[in-house]
């Protein structure tokens, strides 16, 4: 083979190969959007349940102490997957943009998530002294205690919201994809916050 056909085969193969690449790269990444979109929005799926669950809870006006705990355990145990399941994706994306969104994500879940975990230590204190099993100085001390980290852990939650705006805006094109999957406003820069009636009054009865 004279070297003009050489060359000739080495261009045509140095672009196939660019070609391959290139096509790899494209099917790879889609593959990715795809997966990244299906974990939002199951998230976002897991996100409304544990939601919805409280709004129907404080929507009966006066709760049963035990119907508080059982509410607050579940709502505990669906954000543990909801943590999880964005945490598996974070771990084998190859996009640095849903990496570094979805860590954000899984730390104000997880803030959230210590929140729920100390009003259900506040809860169970609350049913123990009802129970006379504790007194009421302990219970107090219980209280203010659990009052204390609620504050500091509410704060933290509200940083990380804050980050994931601050985030987004520099990527608007994801937020973009965000608005238009239609995932739990938590997930974009759409309203942030809790949910149902923040004028409703609740009372715990044993």
């Amino acid at each position: 083979m004279n070297k003009k056909k050489l060359a000739i085969t080495v261009v045509i193969v140095v672009i196939l190969a660019a070609g391959i690449i290139y096509a790899t790269n494209n099917y790879l990444d889609e593959q990715d959007r795809k997966q990244f979109n299906q974990t939002i929005q199951l998230a976002s799926t897991m996100e409304n349940i544990s939601d919805i669950n409280y709004v129907r809870m404080c929507d009966k006006g006066i709760i049963k102490i035990d119907d508080d705990i059982t509410t607050t355990e579940d709502h505990l145990k669906n954000m543990t997957n909801e943590i999880n399941v964005m945490e598996e994706f974070k771990n084998k994306t190859r996009n640095e943009t849903y990496r570094q969104y979805l860590q954000i994500q899984i730390d104000r879940l997880t803030s959230e998530k210590r929140f729920h975990e100390l009003s259900l230590e506040d809860t169970k204190a609350y049913k123990r002294y009802r129970n006379n099993e504790i007194s009421l100085s302990v219970y107090r001390h219980c209280q203010n205690s659990s009052k204390t980290q609620q504050d500091e852990v509410s704060k933290q939650t509200d940083q990380k919201k804050t980050e994931a705006i601050t985030f987004l805006e520099k990527h608007p094109d994801l937020n973009k994809t965000l608005v238009d999957l239609k995932v739990d406003e938590d997930f974009n820069t759409q309203e942030w916050g809790g949910t149902g009636d923040k004028n409703h009054s609740i009372q715990l009865i044993p």
